[in-house]
């Protein structure tokens, strides 16, 4: 192997940007302007509001049709006066999951296309397995915790029972999530909720060809995998009808790669050691917006945002930065962005007693900034552009007494609603969800 892989897509980690967690589609109905009122889905965000839904079931279906591995569940217990708590257990994408997965799916592409490096080698992608949320009113405040895993592994030793195949292999991925908030309510007017989260995300694959002499070995691993975010949301209630919302998310995630190899067979005394790379993001979203109920079964959410974010790729082996010119290398690449202004709208009203609407709206203007470091003779490209982007949403929500169905329209839909019945291959809706109270 005499680079260690062909290289990663970098930009596709650009594109792959922003939080996952479970999507609820009541709130994605509503747009980004849903963080402006209350939801059960806050509990992924929030893990003190469990304990405002003490005996729940909700299951999300981030597709459809329905695709058993985008969807997510959870389900609250507790005793009838709280006095334990209340306790949850669900499974669906932990924070930075997807992005974690885009890289290691980069990784493996290279690994397989790669002449002189095993296919088996691949790094598996991190599986769900669990999260576990607790929430109890500890009388000043309601404390919250919230931890989540998710892992992949694989592994195989053939080097005593299949001399021919003499092949070892040891391959992981995880994520461990913690998040631990607390909510309170000041006065008559003022309800604050707050969130801290922390993560450790490493991944790393080892392969080796083994006998009396090793002949080939060769081993990928993390470097500096972590996630941290902060988020605070207060409602003032001004009026019986009218809150004002200000909002405050930070958020950062950093992941980097070391490669070593030995190749006697083919070099004797080669070595490759510690190259690799660092790929690290971190953001803002500043927001400020109200929730103003004109009359019972109405709720108009509006307000502004100011975002940013920052992406740095490092890696002077031009690895994961992959220059068009073969003859030139990448030292680093940065990208910032400043969303301003953002504006979001929504608006839920119940048309019937069982039947609610539910309508998004968002205008954001980008500026971004591209700058790019050359190995060679140390020169630095930069560009600047801006890009302007509208999204609307459409969804119904269907009550049953206890139990709720919700549904995000895809985007061609209520449109395409007519053609629909004459024969439209797509799906009318993109999410669905049901929630049961106990």
């Amino acid at each position: 192997m005499r680079k260690v892989f062909l290289g990663l897509a970098a930009w596709a980690l650009l594109l792959s940007g922003g939080a996952s967690f479970a999507t609820q589609s009541a709130r994605s109905s509503l747009g980004p302007a849903a963080v402006f009122t209350i939801d059960p889905g806050d509990i992924w965000l929030f893990p003190a509001e469990l304990n405002s839904y003490p005996r729940w079931l909700s299951l999300e279906l981030d597709s459809f049709p329905f695709d058993r591995n985008r969807m997510s569940f959870w389900g609250t217990w507790s005793d009838d006066q709280q006095k334990l708590g209340t306790m949850g257990l669900g499974f669906g994408d932990l924070t930075n999951q997807k992005e974690l997965e885009g890289m290691i799916a980069s990784l493996n592409y290279a690994i397989s296309n790669h002449p002189l490096m095993s296919p088996r080698n691949n790094i598996p992608l991190p599986v769900n397995k669990f999260h576990l949320l607790y929430a109890r009113d500890m009388g000043l405040l309601v404390a919250g915790l919230h931890i989540a895993r998710a892992s992949g592994n694989k592994s195989y030793d053939f080097s005593d029972t299949i001399p021919a195949d003499a092949v070892k292999r040891r391959a992981h991925s995880g994520i461990w999530s913690f998040d631990a908030g607390a909510s309170r309510i000041f006065g008559d007017n003022i309800y604050l909720q707050t969130d801290l989260g922390f993560q450790t995300i490493s991944f790393s694959s080892e392969f080796e060809l083994s006998g009396a002499d090793p002949i080939y070995w060769e081993k990928v691993e993390s470097r500096e995998g972590s996630g941290k975010k902060l988020d605070i949301r207060l409602f003032y209630g001004m009026t019986p009808a009218i809150k004002i919302v200000p909002v405050l998310s930070l958020n950062s995630f950093t992941v980097g790669y070391a490669a070593r190899y030995a190749d006697t067979m083919h070099m004797p005394g080669s070595m490759y050691d510690q190259a690799g790379g660092k790929y690290s993001q971190s953001g803002f979203v500043v927001s400020l917006g109200t929730e103003y109920r004109p009359k019972p079964g109405v709720k108009i959410l509006a307000g502004l945002s100011l975002e940013g974010s920052g992406v740095e790729i490092s890696d002077a082996n031009n690895i994961w930065l992959i220059s068009p010119v073969p003859s030139q290398k990448y030292i680093s690449r940065d990208v910032s962005t400043i969303v301003l202004p953002g504006f979001q709208a929504g608006i839920e009203a119940d048309l019937l007693k069982w039947l609610t609407l539910r309508l998004g709206a968002s205008q954001k203007t980008t500026w971004i900034n591209n700058k790019t470091r050359f190995a060679d003779d140390a020169a630095t490209t930069e560009e600047a552009f801006s890009d302007s982007d509208f999204n609307i949403c459409f969804g119904l929500g269907f009550n049953f007494g206890r139990l709720t169905i919700d549904a995000q329209l895809n985007e061609e839909q209520p449109y395409n609603m007519g053609y629909l019945l004459s024969g439209n291959p797509d799906a009318p809706f993109a999410k669905i969800s049901l929630k049961y109270s106990y």
